[in-house]
């Protein structure tokens, strides 16, 4: 652990300072059903592609389907409670001046064609720091998995039990990805996580709502390699749109691309995860945290949703524990009192005492609660 020490005139003058990257540890958990290590060659597409085919008429336990419901509901909260801030607003006249559709745009009464209002849609959702995430993926994934499923879905005319079983598989892949390739692997490689679980998860929501089958599913993950992308310069984002884009908007559209794309009859490499020479097969994938095994363990028994949470507090979810510490301190004391605050961390503690982003940045934090 490490401490950030934060004295009431530096919080106040210089709470904003430059932007760092830094890497999260990821899920290190071995596949209790492989013999061969997490670097081996375990083959995923198989049951990966099945899985998401299968995902209309899966069986899945009551509490999933509800906490799924509970994350959908979530989302659409985001969405009400962000859609006049400046992501969502821009997200809405990019989308209006693309010309007409009749697709709706969450949060707002205006329309647009599928993909973007479905773009639109993903950055209201994500405009501000209130949505959900995977903490041990360090996705977030609702913004873009629920806007794609909600609209698609409408446009389908979807029942309600295909919606949810969508969502639920869309969790899955936004958040075994990120953990399968590692986060130290995409932070060396240049990726952010954020940008590339949820391309992953909105297609798999969209190819079990269009009930593309595991052959065209194969393809669709195809197109989903070719299209995940995201730098870790989001942190240096301090107004929200660009970190929209990555953690959302981005995922949203390519994802749904991705699945429209099969429908339509593009083809793609269709063993692309475990082909040599294919995209999780790369060598900037291959060290030694990476756990191919681990995207297809317990497939169907062992839920991402249960590795999802809902945040307390509009801030980034790594700060959420300091934010809450914050505000109980601040409940006990005097403002005037305060000379220094020393917050203990573990991890690359320094971003979260230099990043550019307000939401992210502990000194500008406690400046605000502890004023």
């Amino acid at each position: 652990m490490s401490p950030i020490s934060i004295t009431r005139r530096s919080a106040l003058a210089g709470g904003l300072a430059t932007g760092a990257a830094f890497a999260m540890p990821a899920d290190e958990a071995s596949a209790q059903a492989f013999v061969s290590s997490p670097g081996g060659n375990v083959k995923v597409m198989p049951a990966i592609t099945r899985y998401i085919a299968d995902s209309p008429a899966a069986p899945v336990p009551a509490p999933i389907r509800e906490l799924a419901q509970l994350h959908i509901l979530d989302t659409l909260a985001s969405t009400v409670a962000c859609r006049e801030l400046e992501a969502s607003r821009l997200g809405r006249q990019y989308a209006a001046a693309q010309g007409g559709g009749r697709i709706p745009i969450l949060g707002s009464t205006d329309r647009a064609s599928l993909i973007d209002a479905v773009f639109a849609s993903a950055m209201t959702a994500h405009a501000a720091e209130i949505n959900d995430f995977i903490p041990s993926a360090f996705v977030q994934p609702g913004p873009a998995i629920v806007s794609a499923a909600l609209l698609l879905g409408q446009q389908r005319g979807s029942n309600g039990r295909r919606l949810v079983n969508a969502v639920i598989a869309g969790y899955e892949l936004a958040g075994r990805i990120p953990k399968t390739i590692s986060t130290a692997n995409l932070s060396r490689a240049g990726l952010a996580n954020h940008g590339i679980g949820p391309v992953f998860g909105t297609a798999a929501a969209a190819a079990s709502l269009i009930g593309l089958d595991a052959d065209k599913v194969a393809h669709c993950l195809s197109y989903c390699a070719q299209q995940a992308s995201g730098s870790w310069q989001w942190m240096l984002d301090v107004r929200h749109i660009e970190k929209a884009f990555v953690f959302a908007g981005m995922g949203a559209r390519n994802g749904l691309q991705a699945a429209l794309m099969v429908e339509a009859g593009f083809t793609g490499v269709p063993d692309c995860l475990d082909i040599e020479g294919g995209w999780l097969r790369s060598s900037a994938f291959a060290g030694g945290e990476a756990d191919r095994a681990y995207l297809i363990e317990h497939l169907g028994r062992r839920f991402e949703l249960t590795e999802s949470a809902f945040k307390r507090y509009p801030s980034g979810g790594p700060t959420q524990p300091a934010v809450e510490a914050l505000l109980d301190l601040r409940r006990q004391l005097n403002p005037n009192e305060v000379e220094r605050i020393v917050i203990a961390m573990p991890g690359r503690w320094q971003a979260f005492r230099d990043a550019n982003m307000p939401a992210l940045n502990l000194p500008y934090l406690a400046s605000l609660i502890i004023a």
